[in-house]
């Protein structure tokens, strides 16, 4: 079967869609905990040195010999440790 540039187009989409409708059923709306950031670069964004992210933040791979945090790990992390301010 053939289908025109507008069709295959059309068919790639509705596919994404349905991926995307897919993932926020099981992952419940949030796509958080896909997202996965290097550790020398969450490591500076909270204060701390690539090794010493990796001590207090739960790792994930992100391939042979490289590791990173989710997300949704550092907005955890982030609210469970920054003071806030009381009114």
């Amino acid at each position: 079967m053939q289908l025109s540039p507008e069709d295959r187009d059309a068919v790639r989409q509705l596919a994404a869609e349905r991926i995307v409708s897919e993932l926020r059923a099981e992952l419940g709306g949030c796509f958080a905990g896909l997202i996965v950031l290097p550790l020398n670069v969450v490591g500076p964004m909270i204060g701390l040195s690539g090794k010493q992210a990796g001590r207090r933040l739960p790792i994930t791979s992100m391939g042979p010999r490289s590791n990173g945090v989710t997300l949704q790990n550092l907005q955890t992390h982030l609210a469970n440790n920054t003071a806030r301010k009381t009114a």
